[in-house]
């Protein structure tokens, strides 16, 4: 995604931080669809005309798995009050996952989109029901 857009505009490094962790596709679909959402925010509002750094942190710490997608800015205010598709898409995702968003400002003045979600390798998560499945 981000490098199809980079040919065309100021350069964007990224820097990944992640962890490994198994994810069954019924899980990575809206994973994977949150960070191509948050990524798509991060180039079209913060990185359009000056480009920049963006950083994709995947952690797991204990019954939890978070995923943060970050950019150096600038954000205004309505980066974190507007209720727009993106933001409704990205809601829909976490809950997909059981899980929850927070936007913030971060460190370097972009945002921080993170979803915070059951770890799928814990003992705690429920495994996700696909309905036609033979009883065994």
């Amino acid at each position: 995604l981000i490098v199809g857009e980079m040919t065309q505009g100021p350069p964007v490094r990224t820097v990944l931080n992640v962890e490994a962790l198994v994810v069954d596709p019924d899980r990575l679909a809206p994973l994977a669809l949150f960070a191509v959402e948050a990524i798509t925010n991060a180039q079209k509002h913060a990185f359009a005309k000056r480009g920049g750094v963006l950083t994709v942190n995947f952690h797991v710490s204990g019954d939890e798995a978070v995923l943060e997608i970050c950019d150096d800015g600038p954000a205004g205010d309505a980066a974190f009050t507007a209720s727009g598709v993106g933001r409704t898409l990205m809601t829909a995702f976490a809950r997909q996952l059981r899980g929850r968003v927070d936007l913030t400002r971060n460190a370097a003045g972009g945002v921080t989109a993170r979803l915070i979600f059951p770890n799928p390798a814990s003992a705690a998560a429920t495994p996700v029901s696909l309905g036609n499945q033979a009883a065994a």
